[in-house]
């Protein structure tokens, strides 16, 4: 058999408003996800793929323009011209405002989308069949991969907009959610390849003789990925399936936590300093306890430093440090003798107030006996 080249993308939720960015860093980063879907259309080319898989989430239906819209549609035109057939599954954010929008891209004559509630399949080349669903809040409650019966010779690949079982057992109840596959649905598919989206991070779900991938969103709309953004390449030969990352360029986002306790404020702000760049997204996380002058400084160093890097979001965990108990009295001589243990303090406190109390009242009793 000829080896099979297979580019698979989901996530990408063009025009998503991104509200954790700032409203000038929101501009320019909705035309990086431009940027991002041209990225995937030249490698499509260059690779020489034989199929562009699309699983789910292309555009963020509720604010897509009609500019991008545009810009897909000439982007899948090139796809065309080049020979590359596009096959599509619906996601969440395209569920119910954004179909007209995927119909209407799929009307380019090397475009499918699958818009049925129902298994079907296409054969964007010979011997290669492309099995897929739309999976919605309708069908999340039915074994939608367990339905999929595929028929005859080749190649049948799977495309789907789904969860894993992991987290369909701790979605809670009245949920919206989407159709789940478990690795025994997987391993009894026969799917040479199920092509997955939903997950904003690459994950191999893989379970018998069936490869099972996502691949992730191939750009960062908030804080809540880390790392190098990606595509998969997937080579389908005799001898099985290989699938490769490819990065996706695009801006670096990172977290880090800073532990303020004990520390200074010029302390803290050497440490950013030393960060600075300003073209990297940074989100900085405060933990521990501030000393009360200091409570002010998170919103401070999010003011001071925001001209140092593309964007930068400090998230205040701390907690304000009692104020120190004034000398000679019961709690800065417990403070002494028991340290930082707050239990240990607590209950030395309770027994000393209670000594006290108790000498109070012997006083009183004494006094009222004299005369």
């Amino acid at each position: 058999m000829k080896p099979i080249h297979v580019l698979h993308i989901s996530d990408l939720h063009l025009d998503h408003p991104l509200p954790a960015y700032g409203l000038e860093a929101r501009r320019e980063r909705r035309a990086e996800l431009i940027r991002a879907f041209d990225f995937i259309v030249d490698k499509a080319v260059s690779f020489g793929v034989d199929v562009l898989l699309v699983a789910g989430d292309l555009i963020c239906a509720r604010c897509v323009s009609d500019s991008t819209l545009a810009h897909v549609a000439a982007g899948f035109a090139r796809l065309g011209d080049a020979g590359v057939p596009v096959v599509c599954v619906p996601g969440e954010a395209e569920e119910y405002a954004g179909m007209a929008a995927l119909l209407e891209l799929a009307a380019a004559p090397n475009v499918h989308l699958f818009a049925g509630d129902e298994w079907s399949a296409v054969e964007p080349i010979p011997g290669v069949s492309v099995w897929g669903v739309r999976t919605t809040g309708r069908n999340a409650d039915i074994a939608v991969l367990g339905n999929l019966r595929h028929e005859g010779p080749g190649v049948h690949i799977g495309l789907m907009h789904a969860t894993t079982e992991d987290e369909a057992l701790g979605r809670s109840v009245g949920r919206r959610g989407l159709a789940t596959v478990t690795s025994a649905q997987l391993a009894a598919s026969g799917l040479t390849y199920l092509a997955l989206g939903h997950y904003h991070s690459v994950l191999n779900c893989s379970a018998g003789t069936s490869t099972c991938w996502y691949p992730g969103s191939p750009a960062h709309h908030d804080f809540s990925t880390r790392g190098e953004r990606h595509v998969l390449k997937v080579t389908i030969e005799d001898s099985g399936v290989e699938v490769s990352r490819t990065v996706v360029p695009g801006r670096s986002h990172r977290v880090i936590v800073i532990d303020v306790t004990g520390k200074t404020a010029d302390s803290i702000r050497h440490r950013l300093a030393g960060l600075a760049n300003g073209e990297h997204c940074l989100m900085v996380q405060l933990e521990g306890e501030l000393s009360p002058a200091l409570s002010g400084l998170p919103l401070r160093l999010e003011r001071e430093f925001a001209s140092s890097f593309f964007h930068l979001s400090v998230v205040d965990n701390t907690r304000i440090a009692a104020a120190a108990p004034p000398r000679g009295s019961v709690e800065s001589a417990v403070a002494r003798r028991i340290g930082t243990d707050s239990g240990l303090r607590t209950k030395a406190l309770a027994i000393a107030f209670s000594a006290l109390e108790e000498v109070k009242s012997t006083d009183r009793r004494e006094d009222r006996s004299v005369g």
